[in-house]
């Protein structure tokens, strides 16, 4: 399947054609946009250049999509709309990304992580990286300012598990005081890495923290609280036309209602056919 995929692509298909291959509501999260090569995290989020990121936004809107607001992306619940989100809250976010959003007039989501990456060194997977790589909070209360949506990643960057104890989570997820003022309503969280398997339990005792909304990697819940993303990060390096449609393919693969979905639409699309 990826292969014919790819040989299709490379033929140039029309990404109006290509967007039957994406969710109807793709939500995407990348963590920054540098042209550093050598970039500290570069070893592990191979992230997008400034010129393949402006060339997502095209490839996105080309193919009809709409970049919402996070309000406006859970109050219309439109075919065609699209959230873009970032996590970890790297410094670029305020001097990369929303100089190219803010001329674009696209709103997004910038999802921080807590006293440990705001104050002093964060620990992101087995890398050390110090204070000046993320915003400081003078960076987020000016992007908030400015019109973006602020949400928590945790106080580390753990990957929270089956075996966690409530106490585990909880020390995870809340908010120092000067994070929590900072972040906007609703509230949303982003689970580090991704929501462990049984993420509905997880959900309800983060929710209970005032957390409303809740975003993964993978999973999609039909209640229409937590969502699964779509990654801009390449494996490849490839962050263009490509790469989209492919995650897109992940996402479906892996969203568990996206899949009854079309299943559902397919059968309803089979009985019109035979009744006409």
């Amino acid at each position: 399947m990826l292969g014919l995929l790819r040989s299709l692509l490379a033929r140039q298909l029309s990404p109006r054609i290509l967007r039957i291959l994406l969710p109807h509501r793709p939500v995407f999260y990348g963590h920054l946009v540098s042209n550093d090569s050598n970039h500290p995290i570069r070893e592990f989020y191979n992230f997008p250049s400034v010129y393949e990121f402006e060339a997502m936004i095209e490839f996105t809107l080309e193919a009809g999509y709409r970049f919402v607001s996070l309000e406006t992306y859970l109050r219309s619940r439109s075919r065609g709309e699209c959230l873009l989100t970032f996590d970890d809250g790297f410094r670029e976010v305020r001097y990369v990304i929303h100089p190219i959003l803010s001329r674009r007039n696209i709103p997004y989501c910038a999802f921080v992580c807590g006293f440990e990456s705001i104050h002093g060194p964060c620990k992101i997977r087995n890398l050390n990286t110090q204070g000046p790589e993320f915003l400081s909070l003078d960076d987020v209360k000016y992007l908030r300012e400015e019109g973006a949506h602020i949400g928590f990643h945790g106080n580390r960057h753990d990957p929270i598990t089956s075996n966690w104890t409530s106490a585990d989570i909880l020390d995870l997820v809340r908010p120092p005081t000067a994070v929590s003022a900072l972040l906007s309503r609703p509230w949303a969280f982003a689970y580090p890495f991704r929501a462990p398997q049984n993420f509905e339990e997880v959900d309800a005792l983060i929710r209970s923290e005032g957390f409303e909304y809740l975003f993964g990697t993978e999973y999609w819940d039909s209640s229409m609280y937590h969502f699964g993303r779509v990654s801009i990060d390449a494996p490849s390096g490839n962050c263009q036309a490509e790469n989209t449609a492919l995650q897109g393919l992940r996402h479906l693969a892996l969203s568990r209602t996206n899949i009854r979905r079309m299943l559902v639409e397919r059968n309803r699309s089979s009985r019109q056919s035979r009744e006409r």
